[in-house]
């Protein structure tokens, strides 16, 4: 006995996920506790708008893909965790400055190391939420 969370094709599903249970099980996601507001939750300082039915205001979980936030010379300070080599890209996992660990997907000829004080930043992207903390 299942439940179907969504029908539509692998894109759609991918990019615009109806539910958390979607936007985790569909691709890699980043958990990161918000706080949302009228259908938008704040993250790090940043806003950004819930993708389908968001729920109560109040403490969330946003889902952000790893490719929806960069390396940048201003933003979110972190500290390089890991790095991967992925072929045509490299997926780095990031410290925030409140201990949540997130990956960051970017460009092969970006080379963090682990320990290197870096920024991140949010695309601004829509995103899954559920309701409650990490």
């Amino acid at each position: 006995d299942g439940n179907i969370e969504q029908i539509g094709t692998p894109e759609e599903l991918y990019t615009s996920p109806a539910t958390p249970f979607v936007a985790n099980f569909v691709g890699l996601s980043n958990r990161v506790p918000g706080e949302l507001a009228n259908g938008v939750v704040s993250v790090h300082g940043e806003r950004l708008p819930v993708l389908g039915l968001a729920p109560a205001d109040g403490p969330v979980l946003a889902f952000i893909r790893p490719e929806d936030i960069v390396l940048s010379d201003q933003g979110i300070a972190a500290t390089v965790v890991a790095s991967s080599f992925l072929g045509s890209l490299r997926r780095t996992s990031v410290r925030l400055s409140d201990g949540s660990v997130v990956s960051v997907q970017h460009d092969v000829s970006e080379h963090p190391e682990p320990g290197d004080r870096v920024h991140v930043r949010l695309r601004g992207r829509p995103v899954s939420a559920s309701a409650g903390e990490a």
